[in-house]
């Protein structure tokens, strides 16, 4: 029985994880979830993984927090060393930076394309040697077999099943930009919009990950002189992109 790497992929929004397992399941890896870093530490400490891919924000514990709880850990625990990518928006020197002191390898950078989910991986994997899982599937290499041929968006990874959650999620984002900006509740505005701009990244609606990147930021510095305008246009493309995900569209 050939041998597989096994890979953790730690995100609190259902449907990158699903988007991201695809991809990496689709290029023969062998993929876990966890829900924030709590349960990522604490499948770490059930499972040998070669690899974790981890969400920089997270309730209950964040990925910052999750890798420092890793890193020491005692190794009868878990492995210490075992790789983490964190797989995140934050593009700045000092974000990247905060992942490197936290203990991270390496980034995964949003918006995600499965061409280069795959070539950080497979660098990581290729560096970390022989995976710790067996499973009847093919070990992948940096330039693993199909690698070239397989540029999977998220779009095309998503079930019916995943398609009417996320339709169920857009509709309670619409109420919540509604609710938030009544009441100028800015800070949970910014947490919703970085939200939404995960699965915009992940989905690959650039347009709407801009938008939602700006109300970020207004929720982090007070500054509502164009949040009407931009609350609009996030709307529409909440609504753009449900239609769009539609069967037959």
């Amino acid at each position: 029985m050939e041998r597989v790497f096994n890979i953790l992929v730690a995100d609190d929004n259902v449907i990158n994880q699903s988007v991201i397992r695809g991809m990496l399941e689709h290029a023969g890896y062998a993929v876990a979830t966890a829900n924030n870093g709590e349960e990522a530490v604490q499948a770490l400490r059930q499972t040998a993984f070669d690899l974790v891919i981890m969400d920089c924000l997270m309730p209950i514990m964040d990925g910052f927090a999750a890798t420092r709880a890793i890193r020491c850990c005692d190794p009868g625990e878990l492995n210490p060393e075992t790789p983490i990518l964190a797989i995140t928006a934050l593009a700045t020197p000092t974000d990247r930076q905060k992942c490197l002191d936290a203990g991270m390898d390496g980034f995964i950078s949003k918006p995600i394309s499965a061409t280069e989910l795959f070539r950080v991986v497979g660098e990581y994997l290729a560096e970390h040697g022989e995976p710790s899982a067996a499973t009847g599937l093919p070990c992948q290499s940096a330039d693993g077999p199909g690698h070239g041929s397989i540029e999977k968006n998220g779009k095309s990874l998503l079930t019916p099943a995943l398609v009417r959650l996320l339709g169920e999620d857009v509709k309670q984002w619409q109420n919540d930009l509604i609710t938030f900006e009544s009441s100028q509740e800015l800070s949970r505005l910014g947490k919703l919009a970085h939200k939404i701009r995960g699965t915009a990244d992940v989905l690959g609606y650039p347009e709407l990950s801009r938008l939602t990147a700006q109300l970020e930021q207004m929720g982090g510095a007070g500054n509502t002189r164009q949040l009407p305008e931009i609350l609009k246009q996030v709307s529409i493309h909440l609504h753009h992109l449900i239609e769009d995900l539609q069967p037959g569209q």
